[in-house]
């Protein structure tokens, strides 16, 4: 494949990307509840900017999408 090639799957590739972390998710139909994170949230409201961090799976999207 020549260097245009590479650059054109490149492109596409980011897009795709892009497209799937501009998208909220969708809420399952049963969720846990977690009122003291969504507290925690609701006081970083203030803040410039949050990080939420935690392991794979722990259910980050999920708590921020609700």
């Amino acid at each position: 494949m020549g260097r245009r090639g590479c650059q054109i799957e490149l492109l596409y590739n980011r897009t795709m990307l892009l497209s799937t972390k501009l998208n909220p998710p969708e809420l399952a139909a049963f969720l846990v509840p977690r009122p003291c994170l969504f507290q925690w949230l609701d006081q970083a409201l203030a803040c410039k900017a949050t990080l939420v961090s935690a392991p794979a799976g722990y259910g980050k999207t999920m708590l921020v999408a609700q």
